[in-house]
């Protein structure tokens, strides 16, 4: 990576415990030969307060980057995914529970999500019934209307 143009933003995250977290994640430009990277630290709470208002600047430069691209068409529009406190049950999924819902919630099926997680399509399936139980439905029509709700 030999570009010196890069931008940072703060995101938020869920670990492998569910727990969110800030990463600070930076976007290098790419190189003559095509070439791209990023880097992610984790946002310590002693961060200066001038690096925190750094990454908050930066992060709106990345929001309007992000709507730009998706209004030229560059990349299909994303679901957001709800808020974890809009629907009970929600904020106790586990990262990988949230990653099923986010590709349900574009469209995905169960299979397709299977193999791009490599995951099987049993193992797909037990994940949903235990996000099913946790939002308090009974099948992923159920699921996917409780979630589009407001």
């Amino acid at each position: 990576m030999e570009s010196d143009e890069s931008t940072e933003a703060v995101v938020h995250v869920r670990d492998p415990r569910g727990e969110q977290r800030r990463v600070l994640v930076t976007l290098q430009a790419c190189t003559g030969d095509g070439t791209a990277g990023s880097v992610a630290d984790e946002i310590r709470p002693h961060e200066p307060p001038a690096q925190s208002e750094r990454v908050g600047q930066l992060e709106r430069h990345l929001w309007r980057i992000a709507q730009e691209i998706e209004a030229a068409g560059v990349i299909p529009t994303l679901v957001k995914a709800p808020e974890p406190t809009s629907v009970p049950g929600l904020e106790d999924l586990t990262t990988r529970q949230w990653e099923i819902v986010t590709r349900l919630l574009r469209g995905e099926r169960v299979p397709t999500i299977a193999r791009s997680m490599f995951l099987s399509t049993s193992t797909v399936r037990n994940h949903l019934s235990t996000i099913y139980r946790k939002v308090g439905v009974h099948s992923q029509a159920e699921l996917l209307e409780k979630l589009a709700r407001p």
